[in-house]
């Protein structure tokens, strides 16, 4: 449909185009205006109005596609988000475990850490930490960011803990298990660090 109005739009230019500049389009007199066009006249504005008009349709139709094309776009943006968020509830309702042998305690922490990171979700882990190496029984989650708040639930090492909230000093984390609480800046540290 496009290229035919292309077509249309460049064929009745030119012939409007061409006829008015060929010769004369007025005759002299004191007639109305109306009955002093040529034919050369009628035929360069009926081409030149055609040619107009093409145009205009042109642009109504591109316009009118373009608004479907951005909304199908916006239906999948939406429909893509939605699936990044059910995998990521999923994710953070998930409990993994990575058990590895080793002599050398930091190699498993290098190596846990680029498995986190390289799993596919790298915006996910960068908000998922964990208790550091130096927490050897597990850390206390408190229901306020202070020391003397009451303990609502105990993280051991290597849980990792999906990142929520910060203030001086304390992290509102998400357990494995869903409880919602604050650890100490001190006892947990970012998975892909």
């Amino acid at each position: 449909m496009t290229l035919a109005l292309n077509i249309l739009l460049a064929t009745c230019g030119l012939i409007g185009s061409f006829t008015a500049i060929g010769g004369d389009t007025w005759r002299k007199g004191n007639v109305a205006w109306i009955h002093r066009i040529t034919v050369r006249g009628w035929i360069a504005i009926t081409c030149l109005c055609l040619a107009f008009a093409a145009g205009i349709t042109k642009e109504i139709i591109t316009h009118q596609r373009s608004k479907v094309k951005d909304a199908k776009r916006a239906e999948h943006n939406r429909q893509v988000l939605g699936k990044f968020s059910q995998i990521e509830a999923l994710l953070t309702k998930m409990s993994l475990k990575i058990i590895k042998q080793s002599s050398n305690p930091e190699d498993e922490s290098t190596q846990f850490r680029k498995t986190v990171k390289d799993s596919g979700f790298p915006d996910i882990a960068e908000r998922l930490y964990r208790p550091t190496d130096r927490v050897k029984t597990g850390i206390n989650v408190r229901s306020e960011p202070s020391a003397a708040s009451p303990v609502i639930g105990r993280v051991e090492p290597g849980t990792p803990l999906r990142f929520l909230q910060v203030v001086p000093h304390w992290i509102l984390v998400q357990t494995p298990d869903g409880t919602k609480g604050w650890v100490s800046k001190a006892w947990v540290e970012m998975i892909n660090k």
